[in-house]
């Protein structure tokens, strides 16, 4: 089906998620005969894989995919180039040479492509290059004596959040809690909202409702920031995934799950038309636990997509 797609046109073939043959779904692999009739199923999330190679025939398929894996490879290594810049920027890393040579090294990789593809794959986690570059600074740098603040922020109660969130601009009085209609997640930028019966409600900046709220109530907003990690709660994460049904997925995505050793609170899918979607419902310390579980169910073979899911 595959070469098919392809003979029809480069895009057609570097889409095809699988198809239907004589009214019946098949997937990309299926040997088509004289006189089938044949539709290809598309996706704007696929993409060509390595493995296309070792099942396509035609040597116009085999060019094609050879010519969009080297395509996607430099895409990718860019995408996963601009993650670790962004990634190095929060953590107070300067992004340079020697930075990328210490991961070349320690990861034994050949060149900064392959780290930076690695990245955006998620072959590479993110906690544990963080915990690369601070070992090493702190094997260079002498141990700087601890400076004790003359006056410690004062922060609301109320919730099991309170000691790991600061409300810069204080209300007297008010507790607050995680918007429901984001769920922030440690580690996510943030901002607080007073509400006229529920205290100071904790929203994500790229929440969809921020727009609205800061535009027509900007006098309610609060500057509000993450202060510590150690110790904190769990916080309620939702993650969409969709992709063609594939016997032993929903293991694989548990694995990973598991890998990271975080609970499942809920896991739904729904099959149609040789198609999954599905819905995970975890509970995660921070942001790159999160955005890191994302990324390799993101690589699992079968899945189109992976991505955060603001609220049920």
């Amino acid at each position: 089906l595959l070469d098919f797609a392809f003979d029809i046109h480069t895009a057609v073939g570097a889409s095809c998620v699988g198809g239907k043959v004589n009214g019946k779904n098949v997937t990309i692999r299926y040997p088509l005969q004289n006189g089938d009739h044949v539709s290809v199923i598309r996706s704007k999330n696929q993409k060509p894989k390595q493995d296309w190679l070792s099942f396509v025939l035609t040597s116009k398929a085999k060019t094609k995919i050879r010519q969009a894996l080297s395509e996607e490879k430099t895409k990718s290594a860019a995408e996963g180039k601009e993650i670790l810049m962004r990634r190095l920027k929060n953590w107070k890393i300067n992004y340079g040479d020697a930075v990328i040579q210490q991961l070349i090294i320690h990861y034994d990789l050949k060149t900064a492509q392959d780290l930076y593809c690695n990245i955006e794959s998620g072959k590479l986690d993110l906690l544990e290059i963080k915990e690369v570059l601070l070992k090493g600074e702190k094997e260079e740098k002498p141990v700087q004596p601890a400076v004790i603040p003359e006056k410690e922020p004062k922060e609301t109660t109320g919730t099991g959040y309170s000691d790991y969130l600061v409300i810069e601009d204080r209300v007297d009085g008010l507790d607050y809690k995680l918007s429901k209609c984001c769920n922030p997640v440690f580690g996510d930028s943030i901002f607080g909202f007073v509400t006229i019966s529920e205290g100071i409600m904790i929203h994500r900046t790229g929440c969809p409702n921020a727009h609205n709220l800061i535009a027509r109530y900007p006098y309610r907003v609060v500057v509000a920031r993450w202060t510590k990690a150690k110790g904190a709660p769990a916080f309620s994460a939702l993650i969409k995934v969709s992709g063609v049904e594939d016997i032993g997925i929903g293991n694989k995505i548990a694995d990973i799950i598991a890998g990271y050793n975080v609970p499942i609170r809920n896991f739904s899918y729904n099959m149609d038309e040789g198609m999954f979607e599905g819905t995970l419902s975890i509970l995660v310390p921070n942001n790159d636990v999160l955005y890191g579980i994302i990324r390799k169910i993101q690589s699992i073979k079968g899945v189109l997509k992976a991505s955060r899911q603001t609220s049920n």
